[in-house]
């Protein structure tokens, strides 16, 4: 089953989910419940199990931080275990779509599991949090007598919820809804100089290779490398390449534009960790290190806590924007990748492949030139076909000519041109400066 079919809630586990409950008594008298604190709302899930279960109230013990929710997940988990569930009581069945079009789920309420001749109770009940705010509590309460065999079931289900994110074909997004893997992306297809890719493949194959030595000599199993260049030269597309080359690693980065990334710089560290061996990456990074605690950035780089198994991926536009406390600090990032615009050979062979059966390939070399002698990158390499395109299209010819793919570049070039007046590595001009443009 796959993950966007294991996280749907079907007709099947709607019923599940709605079974076996005792709401009409509950809220016939709402005072019955306790929602003042999650304390007092412990007490009263006890007392209405041990009633409805005939237990007695000392023999049951409550575990706050359980990892369990009644999700899809935590469903398909137990239909892998045959672990039968119950509801006890249902407060509500929440669902909604995900950007990627996938649907979640959570249920809210009392809900027994039997599995593997134990039981559990699993909570998730609103109370009144710190700020009068309505929370929701996870928390299992269970007999004392089956502690050892809640244990062993909560662990395999940790492990089995890591194995299935690893499996699937998603970036984990810290802060975002996952983004599926899409494209083929090969080596041979990335227009970069022969020499940076070898360096960077063997910097990675090294990394994979290297567990048992980094482990002999008692050193944190991690590197880091930075992507630097201007924008379009090939940066995040070695990225993609990389990932979809080494299936080994579990890809991960945190949301572009998070209100405050600090507040999720752990978590992000201890995904990649837990699902090592792992591919951390962080694009636009001058940026993002400019909103952040940087000692705190820096302390989770240097490893003060062991997080085994991490390769770092940085991009960036301007490496001279970055500290020389991460520049020149080894075991922060290990090593510099300079991306350069195109050289002649590389502009020609990129323009080939998409003029290859438009032009003649003098009128490929006479572009190709002009390009290096412009520095473009391939960015505007591409822009200059889609250019030449639309301009067919628009004067209803079907056909690319030397004048479309002139009048493009002639585009490309001015477009560059104003950008490099408003725009200085991203940021832009006063309203006095514009004004005189």
């Amino acid at each position: 089953m796959d993950t966007i079919n294991q996280e749907e809630l079907t007709t099947e586990r709607l019923e599940l989910l709605s079974k076996g409950g005792d709401s009409k008594s509950v809220y016939a008298d709402p005072t019955i419940r306790h929602e003042s604190s999650l304390i007092s709302l412990v007490h009263w899930a006890r007392a209405r199990i041990a009633n409805l279960r005939n237990i007695k109230n000392q023999e049951l013990e409550t575990f706050i931080h359980n990892k369990i929710s009644i999700d899809g997940s935590f469903i398909a988990f137990c239909e892998e275990k045959h672990a039968k569930i119950t509801a006890i009581l249902t407060d509500a069945i929440k669902s909604w779509k995900t950007e990627a079009g996938n649907e979640l789920f959570l249920a809210t309420g009392i809900f027994e599991i039997e599995v593997e001749g134990f039981r559990l109770f699993q909570c998730s009940l609103f109370h009144k949090g710190s700020h009068n705010d309505d929370e929701v509590a996870f928390f299992v309460i269970l007999e004392k007598k089956y502690y050892q065999q809640y244990l062993k079931f909560r662990n395999e289900f940790v492990d089995w919820q890591v194995a299935r994110e690893r499996n699937s074909s998603q970036i984990e997004v810290i802060g975002g809804e996952p983004i599926a893997l899409s494209g083929n992306f090969s080596w041979e297809d990335l227009f970069l100089e022969e020499s940076l890719k070898e360096q960077i493949i063997s910097t990675i194959d090294g990394f994979l290779k290297s567990k048992a030595v980094f482990e002999k000599f008692n050193i944190p199993w991690k590197r880091g490398v930075v992507f630097w260049g201007p924008p379009g030269v090939g940066k995040t597309l070695c990225l993609k390449t990389i990932i979809h080359n080494y299936p080994q690693f579990k890809p991960v980065t945190i949301q572009p534009g998070y209100a405050n990334p600090d507040e999720i710089l752990d978590e992000v560290f201890n995904y990649a960790a837990k699902h090592a061996p792992s591919l951390l990456y962080f694009e636009d990074f001058q940026e993002l290190i400019q909103s952040i605690d940087q000692s705190h950035f820096l302390q989770l780089l240097d490893g003060v806590q062991a997080r085994d198994g991490i390769f770092i991926v940085a991009t960036g536009n301007d490496l001279s924007a970055l500290q020389e406390n991460i520049t020149s600090r080894p075991r922060r990032f290990d090593k510099f990748y300079q991306f350069k615009t195109p050289t002649i050979e590389l502009t020609k062979k990129y323009l080939a492949k998409y003029f290859g059966d438009i032009l003649s390939q003098k009128k490929v070399n006479s572009l190709a030139k002009s390009c290096v002698s412009e520095k473009l990158t391939y960015a505007q390499l591409q822009e200059v076909y889609f250019n030449s395109v639309f301009i067919s299209i628009n004067s209803g010819r079907d056909v690319v000519s030397n004048d479309d793919v002139d009048q493009a570049l002639s585009e490309v070039l001015n477009e560059k041109e104003i950008a490099a007046k408003g725009f200085i590595y991203g940021a832009e001009v006063s309203d006095e400066e514009n004004d005189s443009l």
